[in-house]
C-alpha cells in the first residue's frame, strides 16, 4: 500500500503538523515520547479523526482532502487500526 498525508489537526493542547510518505512496500515506525501525536496521525489517516486541513491518499484513492470537500467514511477506507493493547481483554 502507498500512502501520502499531509495532516493538520489540532486535539486539544496538541497541535499536530505532520506530513508523511511511504511506498509500497516500506516499513516504518512512528517514534516519539508520549504526547507527541504518534497515535492521533494513525487515527487521521485511518479517518478517525477529522484533518483542520490537508488530506490523505491511499493507494492513489484520495480518501480526504480538505480543500476539496472531499471525506471517505472510515469503514470505506483500505486500511484498518490495531489499538493499543490496554483495550483488549486479558483473561
Amino acid at each position: 500500500m502507498s500512502l501520502e498525508a499531509a495532516v493538520r489537526l489540532t486535539l486539544g493542547s496538541l497541535a499536530l503538523d505532520m506530513e508523511l510518505r511511504l511506498d509500497e512496500g516500506e516499513v516504518v515506525a512512528m517514534l516519539g515520547p508520549n504526547g507527541a501525536g504518534k497515535t492521533t496521525m494513525l487515527r487521521a489517516i485511518a479517518g478517525l479523526v477529522p484533518l483542520s486541513a490537508g488530506g490523505v491518499t491511499l493507494d492513489g484513492r484520495v480518501v480526504e482532502d480538505t480543500g476539496a470537500g472531499v471525506y471517505v467514511p472510515t469503514e470505506e477506507r483500505p486500511i484498518g487500526v490495531v489499538f493499543q493493547d490496554y483495550l483488549l481483554s486479558h483473561t
